[in-house]
């Protein structure tokens, strides 16, 4: 899009509808993920107690932790403090974009 606006020799490739395409797709995309995000922050919503972590020297999802209490439900996903905040931080700045 931005090639075709500023570029002399790509204006006769601009379209004003492949244009307005483009920016209902982005919108829809941006909107569907702001839902998805607050939704899976407030997925988390049980306290866990985490005893120890290791390492097992992979390269991709090395980590793991023992869980001494879990409540009511079973998670794939367990987050600190930090990444709660990360998550709320993330739907804030796209609600406040909207």
């Amino acid at each position: 899009m931005i090639i075709t606006e500023k570029t002399q020799s790509f204006h006769n490739l601009y379209h004003i509808f492949a244009v307005l395409g483009m920016e209902i797709l982005l919108v829809i995309l941006w909107l569907s993920a702001m839902g998805v995000v607050a939704a899976k922050r407030a997925s988390f919503k049980y306290t866990v107690t985490i005893d120890e972590c290791y390492n097992d020297g992979t390269l991709v999802s090395s980590n793991f932790c023992t869980v001494s209490k879990r409540e009511l439900a079973k998670r794939a996903a367990i987050l600190t403090s930090i990444g709660l905040y990360g998550l709320v931080a993330t739907a804030c700045l796209c609600a406040l974009e909207l």
